[in-house]
């Protein structure tokens, strides 16, 4: 395997998979639950360079998420893209 600059390997699963996604509901604990735009529902949490930002979502947020790789289940959101707020 060849190292990437990443930190990562080539071929590694460790790599997340972007994607783009609904705020569905708040949870606690700075916790949100989305809705991917095949109907599956994820729970994920905010990075690190949006959460210092202190970037405020609340549901109908369209935000750009990355998935884990090794637990399907979890993403973290990296970015609000718009709301469907008035």
């Amino acid at each position: 395997m060849t190292a990437v600059t990443d930190k990562t390997f080539e071929g590694s699963p460790e790599r997340d998979m972007p994607s783009t996604a609904t705020v569905a509901a708040v949870l606690q604990n700075d916790l949100f639950r989305l809705r991917l735009p095949d109907g599956t529902e994820r729970t994920a949490h905010v990075a690190g360079d949006l959460r210092k930002g202190l970037t405020r979502l609340l549901p109908g947020d369209v935000v750009r998420i990355e998935i884990a790789p090794l637990d399907r289940t979890k993403a973290r959101i990296v970015a609000r893209l718009s709301s469907h707020r008035s």
